[in-house]
C-alpha cells in the first residue's frame, strides 16, 4: 500500500517580493550607469580592493606585512573573480542581490519592532533609499558590511531560548565577518552580546548560548589577527590603518587631513611615523594614535568642539563623499535623479535620519510622551516571524506556550521595551565610532537601515495616535522631528553637478596606464582647470608630454610640482628627462644628481645620471677641441645663473683645471 503523501507547505511569494523588488531597482540603476566612464572608474579604495582581489584570485598575492585594510571584502571579491573573471560588474550584481536581502532584513526587524505596517514602510524606504542603492553598486565594503550587521541583529532579535540556536550562532559569525569587512562593526559585538545576555539573564543556558555567540563573532577577528601575526610578527587585530585614520579625524587641522587623497600629500603624511622612528606597521599605527591622544589631552576643549562638529556632519542630510563623489552620478540615472537631491531639504537622508531619530525617541519614551506602553501596531498574542516576515499560526502560538488573547507579544525581548533600547544603543555606539574617526556617507551606511526601521515603527505609532484623536501626545515627537530636520538640513552645501579635480585626474591616470597619452592629457587638463595646484595632474601631464616628445611643453608642469614639493624624486627625474631631450645635459645632470644622491636605488636614477654625464662629455670634447673660450664663458654664465647646480660645478671645475685657467677657477669656486 503506497504511503500517503504529506501535504506540501505552500510556497510564499513574499520573500520574492521583499528581495526581488529592491534587486530590480538596483539592477535598473546599474543598467543606467554602466555606460558612464566614471562609474567604471575604480578610484582609491575600490582600485586597491580590485588589484588585491585579482592577485588573490590568480594566486600571486603575497603579504609583506599586516593587512592595511580589513581583508574580507577583497577576499570575497577574489572568490567572485575566480568564478566570473576579474570583472567588477559581477561583484556589483552580487551586491545588488545582497542589497535586496538588506531590505528584507529591514522588513523583518521593523515587523518585530512595530508590526506589519511598520515593516512595509521601512522596507519601501530601504528599497528606494539612494545611499543604500548607490553603495550597492560600488566596489566598496560598506554594502556587504551593512548586510552582515543587519543579518546579525536579525538573528539576535529572532532568537528564542531552545529554538534556532544554530541560526543565532550564524548571526555571531556574520557579525565577526562584518568586523573584518568594516572594522567599525567591532563596537556592535558587546552591544549584541549584552542584548542577548540581558534578555536571558535568568536562564543559565541562555547565558551560555550568548557566550557562544561572542565566540562565534570573535572567530573571524582572531583568525585575521593570527594571519597578521604570522605574516609580520605584529599583533595587529584587524588592520593597521586605524591609527592613521584616527589622526586624520582628531588633529588641529582636521579640514586639511580629511581631504588628503593618495598621492604626494598622502605619502608625506604616512612617512611622518617613519621619520619619528616607527618603522613597523603596528608601530606606525600606535604612533599616530598616541599623537592624537596627546593633542586631545592638551586641547580637550578644541577636541570636544571638533567632536560636536563631526556629530553634526554625521547627522547632516547630504551625502558626504569619501574618495568618490555621489551626486554627479545623477546625470546618468533617472532613478538617482528622482531619489537623490538637495532642494532646501536633502533627500533622502535629510528626511529619513530625522524620522528615524524621532521614531527612536517615540519608542524609548512612549509613556513620557503619553503614547502608552504596548504597541498599537499589532493585536495581542502575535508570535515573532519565523519565516521572511510570516506570521506564526495559532497552533504554533499554543505550542510555544502563548495562548491567543493572552495580552502580550511573543516577540521575545523585542518590541517597544528592551529591544528598542538595545537597538538604539547599537545605533548610538556605531554612530559614536564613526564620529570618533571622521563621518562620510559610506561610513554611516551600515546603520542607515536601523534609522529606517525606527522611522517605520515610529510613524505607525504616530498614525495610530492621530487616528484615535490623541494629537496632544504627538507634540513631543513633532518637536524632536522638527529639531532634527533643522539640524540635518540647515547650511547644506550646494549639490555638486560635476566631479572634483581629483576624479578627473584619476580618469587621466586610467588612460596614462593604457599609454593613451593624448587622452590622459585631456583629462588632466580638466583636473587642472578645477584645481591648478593638483600636483598629481600636473606631474602626470608632464610625464605624458615627455612620452609624446614634447619636452618644452612638459617643463612648466614639472616646475609647478617642484614649487609645491621641492624634493619630489619623480618630478626631479622627469625634469632631468626634459632637459636631456632638449640637449641641455648640464641642467639634466643637475636634477638626475639630486635624485641619485637622495636615493641611489630610485628607478632609472643611476642610468639617467650616466646618460647626462656621457652627453656632457661628448659636448665638452667637441667644443673644447674647437673653441674652448666661448664654451667656458657660456658654462660660467650658466653656473652663475644656477650656483646650486652641483653637476655643472664639478664639470666646469674639471674643465678649468684641464685648461689651466686657475684664475677663473679661483674666482668661481674660491681656493
Amino acid at each position: 500500500m503506497p504511503k500517503p503523501r504529506l501535504p506540501r507547505r505552500p510556497i510564499s511569494w513574499l520573500p520574492v517580493l521583499l528581495i526581488g523588488a529592491p534587486f530590480l531597482v538596483r539592477l535598473l540603476t546599474w543598467l543606467e550607469l554602466r555606460g558612464d566612464p566614471f562609474f567604471r572608474l575604480l578610484v582609491v579604495d575600490a582600485r586597491t580592493y580590485h588589484d588585491t582581489a585579482v592577485q588573490m584570485a590568480n594566486g600571486t598575492y603575497r603579504m609583506d606585512g599586516p593587512f592595511w585594510q580589513p581583508p574580507f571584502y577583497p577576499f570575497l571579491l577574489s572568490l567572485v573573480y575566480r568564478v566570473a573573471g576579474p570583472n567588477p560588474e559581477a561583484m556589483r550584481l552580487l551586491q545588488c542581490l545582497l542589497g535586496g536581502c538588506t531590505c528584507w532584513l529591514a522588513f523583518r526587524l521593523a515587523d518585530r519592532l512595530g508590526g506589519r505596517r511598520a515593516a512595509w514602510i521601512s522596507w519601501a524606504a530601504a528599497a528606494l533609499c539612494a545611499p543604500l542603492l548607490f553603495f550597492d553598486l560600488q566596489l566598496l565594503g560598506a554594502s556587504v558590511a551593512t548586510f552582515l550587521l543587519l543579518l546579525s541583529t536579525d538573528r539576535v532579535a529572532a532568537w528564542a531560548p531552545g529554538h534556532n540556536d544554530r541560526a543565532f550562532l550564524a548571526g555571531g559569525l556574520a557579525l565577526g565577518i562584518a568586523c573584518i569587512t568594516v572594522a567599525t562593526c567591532l563596537v556592535a559585538i558587546p552591544v549584541l552580546v549584552g542584548w542577548a545576555a540581558r534578555r536571558l539573564r535568568r536562564d543559565d543556558a541562555g547565558i551560555g548560548i550568548a557566550l557562544y555567540f561572542l565566540a562565534a563573532a570573535m572567530v573571524p577577528v582572531v583568525t585575521v589577527t593570527a594571519i597578521n601575526l604570522g605574516a609580520s610578527g605584529q599583533p595587529v587585530v584587524v588592520s593597521w590603518n586605524g591609527g592613521l585614520n584616527f589622526w586624520i579625524g582628531n588633529n588641529p587641522d582636521y579640514d586639511r587631513t580629511v581631504a588628503i587623497r593618495p598621492g604626494r600629500a598622502w605619502k608625506a603624511l604616512t612617512a611622518e611615523a617613519g621619520r619619528a622612528g616607527a618603522h613597523s606597521e603596528s608601530a606606525a599605527s600606535g604612533w599616530f594614535f598616541r599623537r592624537s591622544l596627546r593633542w586631545i589631552g592638551g586641547h580637550p576643549g578644541a577636541w570636544l568642539a571638533l567632536m560636536v562638529r563631526k556629530a553634526g556632519l554625521f547627522l547632516r542630510g547630504d551625502e558626504i563623499a569619501r574618495n568618490q563623489e555621489i551626486y554627479p552620478f545623477r546625470g546618468g540615472s533617472l532613478l538617482l535623479r528622482a531619489l537623490l537631491w538637495i532642494r532646501g531639504l536633502a533627500f533622502p537622508s535629510g528626511i529619513l535620519l530625522p524620522l528615524g531619530l524621532a521614531g527612536m525617541a517615540t519608542l524609548l519614551f512612549r509613556r513620557r510622551f503619553g503614547l502608552g506602553e504596548t504597541s498599537p501596531a499589532e493585536p495581542a498574542g502575535i508570535e515573532p516571524s519565523r519565516g521572511i516576515g510570516e506570521r506564526g499560526s495559532g497552533a504554533r502560538r499554543a505550542a510555544a506556550g502563548s495562548p491567543a488573547g493572552s495580552g502580550r507579544r511573543d516577540v521575545v525581548g523585542f518590541g517597544a521595551g528592551s529591544g528598542a533600547a538595545d537597538l538604539a544603543l547599537l545605533v548610538g555606539a556605531y554612530a559614536f565610532a564613526v564620529i570618533l574617526f571622521f563621518p562620510a556617507s559610506r561610513y554611516r551606511l551600515p546603520v542607515l537601515p536601523f534609522f529606517l526601521v525606527f522611522a517605520g515603527a515610529g510613524m505607525v505609532v504616530w498614525f495610530d495616535a492621530a487616528r484615535r484623536g490623541r494629537f496632544g501626545a504627538l507634540r513631543m515627537p513633532l518637536v524632536v522631528l522638527t529639531i532634527f530636520l533643522l539640524l540635518s538640513n540647515l547650511g547644506l552645501p550646494a549639490m555638486a553637478s560635476s566631479f572634483q579635480s581629483d576624479t578627473y585626474s584619476d580618469m587621466g591616470t586610467l588612460y596614462l596606464d593604457q599609454k593613451n597619452w593624448d587622452e590622459a592629457i585631456r583629462w588632466y587638463g580638466r583636473a587642472l582647470d578645477l584645481d591648478p595646484q593638483n600636483a598629481e595632474a600636473a606631474h602626470n601631464t608632464g610625464a605624458a608630454l615627455i612620452r609624446l616628445q614634447r619636452p618644452t611643453e612638459a617643463e612648466p608642469f614639472l616646475h609647478r610640482v617642484l614649487a609645491a614639493w621641492p624634493g619630489d624624486l619623480m618630478a626631479l627625474l622627469n625634469l632631468g628627462n626634459v632637459y636631456l631631450m632638449k640637449g641641455e645635459p648640464y641642467r639634466a645632470g643637475r636634477y638626475y644628481l639630486q635624485v641619485y644622491k637622495a636615493d641611489p636605488e630610485f628607478p632609472d636614477a643611476e642610468r639617467n645620471f650616466e646618460l647626462a654625464r656621457q652627453a656632457a662629455a661628448k659636448l665638452e670634447a667637441e667644443r673644447m677641441a674647437r673653441d674652448p673660450g666661448p664654451f667656458l664663458d657660456a658654462l660660467e654664465r650658466l653656473y652663475r645663473a644656477e650656483p646650486e647646480n652641483e653637476f655643472l660645478r664639478e664639470r666646469l671645475r674639471a674643465l678649468l683645471a684641464a685648461a689651466g685657467d686657475t684664475g677663473r677657477a679661483a674666482r668661481l669656486f674660491g681656493s
